[in-house]
């Protein structure tokens, strides 16, 4: 899970699990360790069906409960996990069970990041302050889906409060630098959550993967590749979170568990480098014996957007020199499954004027990517 900042899109699809969102209690609140495994499936549920990042909104129930020690004015037995309608010593708004007490949470971030209605359950029957005006059902949207959206907004005056978001998010995803892996953990209890839906990645219509990002030794990629995947997968990521597709972005090495991740496409981001500063022109990676629809209409789309030469497609075998295989002496090793295959080498980095083309036109190249990615799935 890539770092969040105050400007990650709140909505999208988290590919965490309940050990994910559940861990931190043991160390920060191991009192309120049973009650989090209880809630943690119930944030997964309601994450997918309105397609709002569940670990966003477990670090909002952490920060507005305290870790669910609920030490303001809102009491455990509320099952009010948002502060919803808690505005002031006095306020009161209880939720008769832990699920529905969720779902409005759920249904009172959709009043924020969505422009109308996402769905049946998104209305003031599930959420008491789910207001609307004169031709609006959600006027509280503004176009803004960010976290940043969240301070100043769901509390008063709420200035550092997308901080504080961006904080805990980050300290569930193991993403804070020193993470909670320098902690003493509480040990492990017997608790168990069965989660009975499909893996994640059985359910992805796509997998768009940032190449070499994350690695710092090894295959770690040309001068700026690194830099250019990365922003390119950032600005793809928030364009497929406007679609209806189950995505995933990823870092070079971070496969979902188990192995191999399933999926409709892969499609991996690189750029060449040479010595020659001459060389110039983009390539397609492509898997051998495997259909090469989607390749093929990639190569011919991009060529026309970037106007670079096409250079001849890499069948390496099982693209197995581009993370998608790993090999040992006994055997290779199958990260993912997908029926369409495809990785551009969207020119020469190491060419000054490819390599300026590229990272002047990100927002386009992304807004070309989901666009063939969305028009090619249709129907399929």
């Amino acid at each position: 899970m890539i770092k969040a900042t105050t400007k990650t899109p709140i909505i999208g699809l988290y590919d965490g699990t309940v050990k994910d969102l559940t861990e931190p209690f043991k160390i920060y609140a191991p009192e309120n360790y049973s009650r989090a495994l209880n809630l943690a499936p119930i944030y997964l549920k309601y994450g997918r069906k309105f397609n709002i990042r569940a670990d966003i909104a477990w670090a909002q129930m952490i920060h507005e409960t305290g870790w669910l020690k609920f030490k303001g004015t809102a009491k455990p037995e509320w099952n009010n996990f948002a502060g919803i309608g808690i505005t002031g010593p006095t306020a009161v708004q209880k939720f008769t069970s832990e699920e529905l007490g969720v779902l409005a949470h759920f249904v009172h971030l959709c009043w924020y990041v969505f422009p109308d209605h996402v769905n049946t359950l998104c209305s003031r029957t599930y959420d008491p302050r789910h207001f609307e005006t004169e031709g609006k059902h959600h006027p509280k949207y503004n176009g803004d889906n960010t976290i940043a959206r969240l301070g100043g907004a769901w509390a008063v005056p709420g200035i550092t409060y997308s901080d504080k978001l961006v904080y805990f998010t980050n300290l569930i995803n193991k993403q804070l630098g020193d993470g909670l892996e320098d902690v003493n953990p509480v040990p492990e209890t017997d608790d168990k959550i069965d989660d009975k839906k499909p893996p994640l990645s059985d359910r992805l219509d796509v997998i768009v993967q940032m190449g070499h990002v994350g690695r710092t030794k090894g295959a770690t990629g040309a001068n700026g590749e690194q830099e250019f995947t990365k922003k390119l997968g950032l600005a793809m990521e928030n364009l497929l979170q406007k679609t209806s597709l189950n995505y995933r972005v990823m870092e070079a090495d971070n496969w979902l568990k188990p192995e191999p991740n399933k999926t409709k496409i892969f499609f991996a981001l690189h750029y060449d480098g040479s010595t020659n500063k001459d060389a110039r022109g983009y390539s397609m990676g492509f898997k051998p014996n495997t259909d090469p629809e989607f390749k093929n209409a990639m190569a011919i789309s991009y060529g026309k957007l970037s106007g670079f030469k096409r250079r001849p497609d890499n069948y390496t075998s099982g693209l197995k020199n581009y993370y998608a295989w790993t090999t040992n002496k006994k055997r290779p090793i199958q990260h993912v499954e997908a029926k369409w295959y495809a990785l551009l080498e969207h020119g020469f980095g190491s060419n000054t004027t490819e390599r300026s083309w590229m990272f002047d036109n990100i927002d386009k190249i992304a807004k070309h990517h989901v666009d063939l990615i969305v028009e090619f799935l249709k129907g399929k």
